[in-house]
This record gives C-alpha cells, sequence and structure tokens, in this order.
C-alpha cells in the first residue's frame, strides 16, 4: 500500500491532503505549516485519516481546519501545532489508525469504494462487491466535484425467500420493489445490477416501483450467490443477498408428438429423467393426473403407458420433483399436444403447443398449430381476432404458424377454427413501457409483411387498404419465396428468382418541394451475385430513387443523395426532402441514424417526365421486403427514429432500441438523466462553438466518467477550436479543447 503524495484542496473552511504515503504526508503537513505561519494565518491542526479518493483507491487524508480567509491571528483557529515534534506525534496517530484498518482489511481481503459525487465509503469484498450500504466521508475534493445529497433509497425483497433450490436451467424469478425520494420527490429511474459469484451477469435501466427477472439462466450447477444491487442517480446503493442451489434435475423424451394416435389404443410415453435421487415422475393429460412413477434410475429411458383418449387435440404434460434437503425441487417440464383420432369421426382436429396467455404491448408472437381433417389432406382454416376473421387459409397436416402482434392493451381474444373444431386463446396484454407509435398523418403509402403467410387463400395480394393500392405480385412459387421467415426470424416477402413486385403508386409524379417527401424503405439482401443490379426501383430519366444490394440513391434534376450498407443485414432506409420553404434538405437514414445530407437548388425539379411505379425484385439478388411507408411530408429526424422503433416486430428489440434513445425532452433536448448510467458524457459551456479553423472560442465545462469517477473533471477558461484543415467545412466539425484544466 506504499503510495504517493498527491494534492492539497481547501473545503468549506478546512484543508484536505491527498496522499498515499504518511510521509508525504508529514512533509505536507510541514511545509503547509510553515508557509502559513509565514504568512501569519495560522497554524494546521487536527490532521487525522478520512477515508479514500474518488478514483476507489485506498488513500490517507489529513484534515486541518484552517483560518477564514484573510483571518490575523493564529490562536483563533484553535490550538497551534508550531513544532515539528507536535506534527510527528499527530502523524504517528494517524499512521497507527491506518495500520489498524490496513491489518483488518488484509485479513478479509477487503478494499474500499469511494464515490465523490455522493461522498460514500464502501467496504468491498474479495470479488469487488459492495458489501456494506456505505457511510458519509467529511470532506471531499477530486474526481469531477460533486456534493452530497439527502436522497432516501429503499429495497424491499417481495421474491418471498433468500434462499432456494432450483432445478438447474428453470426459471428464478426475483421481486423487489423500490424507491428514491429526495424531500419525498422521486429521484428518477435507477441501475440494477446481478452478480452471481461477484460476476456482474446483467445490467438494466430500471423505473421506481416492481421489478422482477429471471436469473436462471445465469446460474450455475450448485450453490450460487446471487447479489441483486439497486443504485438510483446519486448513485447510493442497496443489495439483496441471494443463495440459489440449482440442482441437476432434468427430464428429456424422444416422443414423437407429430403423429396420428389410434383412439382406441393407449399411448406410450418414453422420456429420460437425470438426477442422483429418487423421484416422483407425474403425468397429466388434459390437466388431470393420470399416473405417478416413482425412478431411482439417472439417464436411462423409461416409459409410461398413457390411456386411450377421445377423437380430438389432448394435451399431455410430464415432469418429476425431488426432495433434497428437505426441500420439494421441480424439473422442467415436457409439454405436447396430440391429435388422437377415432376412424368414424370427420370432424376436424386443432392442436397446438401454445401456452402462454399473457403478453405486452406491440409484442409479436408465432402460434405453431396442426390442423388434421380426416379423409382430407388439406383443411380449410380461418383465424379470428376477437370476433373478426383476418386470414383464411387452406392448409395440409404439416405444423403451420401463426404471427400476430398485440397493439391494444387489455385483452384479446385469438381463434383457430377449421369447420367444428375451434382453439381459443384469450390473452392479457400488459402495457407496454414503450411510449411509441408509427407516424399516421400524410401516409400516402403503407405496406408490411407482418402477420402474412403462404397458405393464405391468397397470398399474392398485397395491399394497401386505407390508401386502395394493391400491388401486382408475378413468378412467385410461395414456397420457396413469398411470405416466409427471414433473418431474424419473423416474416418477410422475399422475392428472388423471376418473382417479381410492383406497387401502382407514382411516388414522382409532381415534384414535392413544397410539401416534402420521405419514402421508407425496410429491407435484407443476399444471395447476390450483381452488386449493381438494381433490387428496388422507381427510377426514370435519371429521377427517382434505386436500391441495389449495397447502395441506395436517390436523384432529382440537380442533386444526388445515396449511402452504404452491406448485405445480409436487416436495414431501413430512409429519404426526407425538405420542403423548399425550410432548409432545401435531402436526408438520407439508416436505422433511424442520418448517414448524409445535401442541400438542393432553389429552382430542382423531382418530378419525372414520365412517371414510373415502384417495382421489386431481380434475378441477381434475393430482396427481402419488411415494410415499405411513403409521406407526403417530410418527418423530422425524431419521427423517423419512432418509425424505425415502432415497426420493429420483436418486441425485446424494441425495447432495447426504444431505451437506448429514449434521451430527450419534448423540445429535442438531451436530457443528462436519461443518458445509459455507465455511458461517459461531456459538456461544454460557450455562447458559440467556432465555426472554422482558427476560430477560437474560450469553454467552460465537464466531463462525466459514471462507471470511474476519477476520470472525470470540470475545466474553465478552455480554448475551443475547430480541428482540421478540410474538414472544418463538414457540417458536423472536430473541436480541440486546450488548456484550462483546473480539476
Amino acid at each position: 500500500m506504499s503510495l504517493e503524495f498527491t494534492k492539497v484542496v481547501y473545503v468549506d473552511g478546512q484543508i484536505v491532503i491527498y496522499a498515499k504515503n504518511l510521509n508525504d504526508i508529514q512533509d505536507a503537513i510541514l511545509q503547509l505549516d510553515r508557509d502559513k505561519l509565514e504568512a501569519d494565518q495560522g497554524a494546521i491542526h487536527s490532521g487525522r485519516l478520512m477515508g479514500v479518493d474518488s478514483d476507489g483507491s485506498i488513500k490517507y487524508v489529513a484534515i486541518a481546519n484552517a483560518p477564514a480567509s484573510g483571518s490575523k491571528d493564529p490562536i483563533s483557529s484553535g490550538a497551534v501545532y508550531a513544532s515539528e515534534a507536535a506534527i510527528e506525534s499527530e502523524i504517528a496517530g494517524v499512521k497507527s489508525d491506518v495500520e489498524s484498518i490496513e491489518s483488518t482489511m488484509e485479513d478479509f481481503g477487503a478494499d474500499l469504494e469511494y464515490n465523490s459525487s455522493t461522498s460514500m465509503l464502501y467496504l468491498l469484498n474479495r470479488e469487488g462487491e459492495r458489501i456494506s450500504d456505505g457511510i458519509v466521508i467529511a470532506g471531499g475534493g477530486g474526481g469531477g466535484g460533486g456534493g452530497g445529497n439527502n436522497a432516501v433509497l429503499t429495497i424491499s425483497n417481495k421474491t418471498g425467500w433468500l434462499s432456494k433450490t432450483i432445478s438447474l436451467g428453470a426459471s428464478c424469478i426475483l421481486s423487489f420493489s423500490w424507491s428514491s425520494l429526495e424531500d419525498d420527490i422521486p429521484t428518477g429511474d435507477g441501475m440494477m445490477t446481478v452478480r452471481v459469484g461477484g460476476v456482474v451477469k446483467k445490467v438494466q435501466d430500471i423505473a421506481q416501483g416492481d421489478v422482477t427477472i429471471d436469473v436462471g439462466e445465469f446460474l450455475g450447477s450448485g450453490t450460487n450467490k446471487v447479489k441483486l444491487s439497486v443504485a438510483d442517480v446519486y448513485d447510493n446503493s442497496k443489495t439483496i443477498n441471494f443463495t440459489i442451489n440449482a440442482v441437476e434435475l432434468t427430464i428429456s423424451s424422444t416422443f414423437d408428438p407429430s403423429g396420428i394416435f389410434p383412439a382406441d389404443e393407449d399411448v406410450e410415453f418414453t422420456y429420460v429423467p437425470v438426477g442422483a435421487v429418487e423421484k416422483t415422475v407425474y403425468f397429466v393429460v388434459d390437466g388431470d393426473l393420470v399416473g405417478t412413477e416413482t425412478v431411482v434410475v439417472s439417464g436411462r429411458q423409461q416409459s409410461f403407458m398413457l390411456p386411450p383418449m377421445d377423437h380430438g387435440s389432448h394435451s399431455v404434460l410430464a415432469y418429476f420433483t425431488a426432495v433434497i434437503d428437505g426441500e420439494t425441487v421441480t424439473s422442467n417440464s415436457l409439454y405436447y399436444d396430440i391429435i388422437v383420432v377415432d376412424p368414424s369421426s370427420n370432424i376436424p382436429i386443432i392442436s397446438s403447443t401454445w401456452t402462454n396467455e399473457n403478453v405486452t404491448q406491440y409484442e409479436t408472437i408465432v402460434i405453431p398449430y396442426r390442423v388434421y381433417t380426416p379423409n382430407s389432406l388439406t383443411s380449410s382454416v380461418s383465424l379470428y381476432v376477437n370476433d373478426d376473421v383476418v386470414s383464411e387459409l387452406t392448409v395440409d397436416r404439416t405444423t403451420q404458424t401463426w404471427s400476430y402482434r398485440f397493439f391494444d392493451v387489455g385483452t384479446t381474444k385469438l381463434s383457430i377454427v377449421s369447420g367444428s373444431a375451434v382453439k381459443i386463446w384469450t390473452f392479457t396484454v400488459a402495457e407496454s413501457s414503450i411510449d411509441i407509435e408509427a407516424e399516421t398523418q400524410d401516409l400516402s403509402l403503407y405496406l408490411t409483411s407482418q402477420g402474412r403467410s403462404n397458405t393464405e387463400l391468397n397470398p399474392n395480394v398485397w395491399e394497401d387498404v386505407d390508401n386502395h393500392i394493391s400491388c401486382v405480385m408475378t413468378g412467385f412459387n410461395f414456397v420457396s419465396d413469398g411470405w416466409i421467415n427471414g433473418l431474424d426470424g419473423v416474416t418477410v416477402l422475399r422475392v428472388n428468382g423471376d418473382a417479381r413486385v410492383v406497387i401502382p403508386y407514382k411516388v414522382f409524379a409532381a415534384d414535392f418541394r413544397g410539401t416534402g417527401k420521405t419514402i421508407e424503405l425496410e429491407f435484407s439482401t443476399s444471395n447476390v451475385l450483381n452488386y449493381d443490379a438494381p433490387i428496388i426501383s422507381c427510377m426514370s430519366g435519371g429521377r427517382g430513387f434505386q436500391l441495389t444490394a449495397q447502395k441506395a440513391v436517390l436523384d432529382s434534376e440537380q442533386s444526388e443523395i445515396f449511402t452504404q450498407y452491406k448485405e445480409n443485414e436487416h436495414v431501413r432506409i430512409s429519404f426526407v426532402v425538405e420542403k423548399r420553404a425550410e432548409n432545401r434538405l435531402i436526408m438520407i437514414y439508416i436505422n433511424g441514424i442520418m448517414s448524409g445530407v445535401v442541400q438542393y437548388p432553389d429552382d430542382d425539379d423531382f418530378s419525372q417526365q414520365t412517371p414510373v411505379d415502384i417495382s421489386i425484385g431481380s434475378n441477381s439478388c434475393t430482396t427481402d421486403v419488411y415494410n415499405i411507408r411513403v409521406y407526403d411530408n417530410d418527418l423530422t429526424r425524431y419521427q423517423v427514429l419512432e418509425n424505425w422503433i415502432a415497426d420493429t416486430q420483436d418486441i425485446q428489440l424494441m425495447l432495447d432500441r426504444y431505451e437506448q434513445n429514449n434521451v430527450y425532452n419534448d423540445y429535442g433536448e438531451i436530457v443528462i438523466e436519461k443518458l445509459p448510467q455507465d455511458l461517459p458524457y461531456l459538456v461544454i459551456s460557450c455562447a458559440e462553438l467556432p465555426q472554422y479553423k482558427g476560430d477560437k472560442k474560450t469553454v467552460s465545462g465537464y466531463f462525466v466518467d459514471p462507471a470511474n469517477n476519477a476520470n472525470s473533471f470540470s475545466f474553465t477558461n478552455a480554448q475551443a477550436d475547430v480541428q482540421g484543415t478540410s474538414s472544418q467545412y463538414y457540417p458536423r466539425k472536430n473541436i480541440r479543447l486546450n488548456s484550462g484544466m483546473d480539476s
């Protein structure tokens, strides 16, 4: 722990000496004592150990009360140590305290962490985890400054236990409620950290109130020490400690549920239990327990005869329990929905293994199902949302899927109907934390692949009902192309080979400088043979837009803008043309991020002399289309971003995108409190930033590294200048800061 002297600062009428070596503390006190006596300001006294600096390493701080500025009375500040011997005696006391603390910390492998913004000192264990709620340290200094706070952080364990034994790989839900109030006012969102065995497994921003998290995926076999910590905006922190014993208890099966089972026969169910304990295996059919078996062996195939079942679909559930250390532990579960056929019946049968009826607004689910009609290889199927038919299909006996996205909060009923057979789910749709929807005003074209299927009665129909636009689809076989799952598992319109789509909408039929225009195309490309071949095009006479496998371009009479991307990536290209009355900008975005901008001349023209429709398809590339939107208006950058997020079909990905970009207030200004809590940021204060090289400005500001306060600093009277010669004329400039660093 040999450290070196760092600095001396004055805080609230006190002299604070930061050092990493006791000898340097002594030297500093002696020097300061001499300087102060010469200035007739009194001498240093009451030196003692106080804590650590903001970089988290152990440091020794000697505090000495200093007289008020300008004081001439050396006695008014208290007792004076005028001799070196007295100071050495004081240092000896400090050294004794330090050695005692060092000895105790070394015995326990402990360390300290100091947060300068809160003046809180925490005790850490060998793994670097906080094992105390922290104490307030007097004084301060260093790092990036900051002050104390009177926020009160509370956390309540709502899980119902602190120690539990579960099956390895099973879900393990932890629940808690928390709040952070300063003068009875909530301080805002906080950050949750989950550690298992001292290793950080998850960090997540959380709102105040009730929070649940499934830590099952983070657990290993054996005893797991789980620490669930919550920190508020001031870095006040509380921790709940759990001990979770994960035992390897699993059940698997080679049972084939895709077969057709006779109604008058037993059904043999084979399974393999794993676990070196006595196990009780349960077999449940249609919610009723039909038998149990006690099994001692592990890893060996067993079998159980399920009793005969009636004509129709029947659910089969199998799992086992075991008693370990006096606690009953449940294995994973096996769930099937099988088709049982009575030869004398012609009633269709619908089976599905989907059981979860709790979803979140904007979430997309994919329901697997099978339909069996006796004496027929195909079945007519109707899909209902509440009481409305949304699709009519003809399907074979193989497994089908129904992709559906929930928009309305409350209760939604989904039904699959074939003849007199009905499969019904009643979903409870919880309100999403995302407050975002795609723009609908001035929407002149909207096409989406969401919820489509090649098994529909009319898969070759793709239309915008609201705007009365029906596409012309040719060359599709609706097996290897058409409505299929794309790169990320959501439905796309796959256009390859000789397949083509013509959208009878002439985007450039008239010049739109007066109204503005927005064109959004979401797609991916693969199997590229010619990177220059157009895949989506609305180009005529050198005006319009055109997309290839790697490039998107928009041309007017006098202007052009383009950007590039990669194949095998899901991208969203947005062209935005501002009104002539505004800044006359043409902007291009990739996935909501502005990637290019040009200004068009006042006398430019976007209209095509011979207007053409939008065409999709190429023999040189496979194109997957997700969404197409066209607006008779110029969307703002916030609307473009929100459209990209709102059209995301994966709910978790949508949440991630929303949280990552939810950093603005209603006026388009960045709110520091909304930034990710581990994201460093720099704030510069000045009347105006430099506009060109040599246009030097005096600025002040501060830099904050939330993950390591030792890296934080503030500055005044710094000089800002534009860096770079050619780049100085770019709209986005590189700014260089020189000198002025004062803390």
